[in-house]
C-alpha cells in the first residue's frame, strides 16, 4: 500500500535516525535487553514521554506489552524486513505527530529484533499447535542458539533468574514447548488439569504420544517426550502437585522416573516416593499398581482389566489415558473428577493437578579399588 507524503518524509526521518543513532546499532537481540534500553531512548525523544511512560516503565516485561501499549489507538503495524521492502502501514485517520512518534518507536524496537535474528514467524518447535499463534511471542528463550534439554538447564543457565513461563527445549532430536515452574525449581511440567476443564482428555493414542491441550493450561505434554526427558543420560524423578477445593496444597516425588518407549507401550518405572500426598502409584492400599503398567488410551487398551479403562465413565466422563492397572488408585486425567486415593476423589474434590520432572538431585556414589588376587 502506497503511503502518503507525509509517510514517506517520516520514513526517511526513521532511516536517518536509524543511522545516526550509535545506542540502537549497539542494542544486544535479547528482548529484555531490548526493553532495558527503552528509557534511554524516550529520554532523547521528549515528545513520547507523555505516550509511553507507563510502558517505558515496565522493563521486565516483554517486547509484546509494550508493543500493545504504545500502538492502543493504531489499527495495524505490519514491518517486514524494512532495509528491502516498503513499510506498510495502517493508521488511524487524523493521528498527531505525537501518535506517529508512537509509531516509531515500535518499529524501531521491531528492528532491533529483527536485525539480531530474533523472528516471532520463525519460532520452531515439535508441538507448535499446544501454543495459540497470539502467544507465540511469549516463549521466553527463543533467541537462544543452543537449547536447554529441559527447564532445571534453563534454571542453571540463567544463574537462576529465569521466571515461569513458556521456554524452547530440546531433549530430543527436535525442539518442543514446555511450561517451566522456574519459582519451585525449575521443574519441566508435563501435565496440567482443572477439574471439569474445557479440554477433553479423553484422547486418541497418537494423541497422547504428542500432547494436546494448552501449554499454558491444561494439557499433557506428550508421552514421547515424557520418554526422551527421562531415558538419560541422567537420572530424573516425577513430581505430583495436587490443591483441592479449600486450596490445601499436597507434593509428591517419585526418584527416579522412567518412561519407556512407545514399542514398550510407554511403561511406567518408579523409584521410592517422598512427600505430604499419598503414595497412590506404588503402593497397593487399593489393590492398584500403577507403577510398571503401560499406558492405555481409548484406541489402545493396554490394562489388567476386561473392559478398557480408559473408555469406563463417571457421570457421562471417560477415563481418559493413563498407566491403568484393573483399574486405578489414581488418575490425574479424569477431566471431571481428579483422584488420588485419599487425597482426592468424588467425595474429597481437587480442583487443580500437575505432573512435573526434572533431573534427579540423588546421587549413589560407588568408590573404586583395586581388587587383589584373592578376590578375583
Amino acid at each position: 500500500m502506497p503511503l502518503d507524503k507525509n509517510f514517506q518524509i517520516f520514513n526517511q526521518q526513521l532511516i536517518e535516525l536509524w543511522h545516526q543513532e550509535p545506542l540502537l546499532k549497539s542494542v544486544p537481540g535479547s528482548a529484555g535487553q531490548v526493553a532495558v534500553a527503552i528509557d534511554s531512548f524516550i529520554s532523547q525523544l521528549p515528545c513520547l514521554k507523555s505516550s509511553c511512560d507507563e510502558a517505558s516503565h515496565s522493563h521486565t516485561q516483554t517486547i509484546s506489552h509494550f508493543s500493545q501499549h504504545c500502538t492502543s489507538t493504531l489499527y495495524t503495524v505490519g514491518i517486514k524486513h524494512f532495509s528491502t521492502q516498503p513499510l506498510l502501514i495502517h493508521v488511524a485517520p487524523h493521528q498527531s505527530e505525537k501518535m506517529k512518534s508512537v509509531w516509531l518507536v515500535v518499529v524501531l524496537l521491531q528492528l532491533m529484533l529483527d536485525i539480531n535474528g530474533v523472528d516471532m514467524e520463525d519460532l520452531k518447535a515439535n508441538n507448535l499447535k499446544m501454543l495459540p499463534t497470539e502467544q507465540h511471542n511469549q516463549v521466553l528463550n527463543q533467541d537462544m542458539k543452543v537449547l536447554p534439554r529441559d527447564c532445571h538447564e534453563m534454571l542453571l543457565t540463567s544463574s537462576g533468574q529465569a521466571r515461569d513461563g513458556v521456554y524452547l527445549i530440546q531433549p530430543g532430536d527436535s525442539p518442543i514447548l514446555a511450561y517451566c515452574a522456574m519459582q519451585e525449581g525449575g521443574w519441566t511440567v508435563v501435565q496440567h488439569i482443572t477439574v471439569n476443564s474445557s479440554v477433553n482428555f479423553d484422547r486418541t493414542w497418537a494423541e497422547y504420544k504428542l500432547g494436546f491441550g494448552d501449554i499454558t493450561g491444561d494439557h499433557w505434554l506428550g508421552n514421547e517426550y515424557l520418554h526422551q526427558l527421562t531415558r538419560g543420560p541422567g537420572r530424573y524423578k516425577l513430581g505430583v502437585k495436587l490443591v483441592d477445593k479449600d486450596a490445601v496444597t499436597k507434593m509428591g516425588e517419585y526418584d527416579p522416573v522412567l518412561v519407556e518407549d512407545e514399542a514398550s507401550g510407554f511403561r511406567l518405572r518408579l523409584g521410592l516416593f517422598q512427600g505430604t500426598a499419598v503414595d497412590a502409584l506404588t503402593l497397593d492400599t487399593e489393590n492398584y499398581l500403577h507403577d510398571n503398567q503401560r499406558f492405555t488410551t481409548k484406541d489402545k487398551d493396554n490394562d489388567n482389566y476386561f473392559q478398557n479403562c480408559a473408555k469406563l465413565e463417571f457421570q457421562g466422563v471417560a477415563g481418559g489415558g493413563w498407566w491403568y492397572d484393573a483399574c486405578a488408585g489414581a488418575n490425574l486425567n479424569r477431566r471431571n473428577v481428579i483422584y488420588w486415593q485419599k487425597d482426592c476423589n468424588k467425595e474429597r474434590l481437587c480442583k487443580y493437578a500437575w505432573m512435573m520432572m526434572k533431573p534427579s538431585d540423588t546421587f549413589k556414589l560407588v568408590q573404586g579399588a583395586e581388587c587383589r588376587k584373592d578376590e578375583l
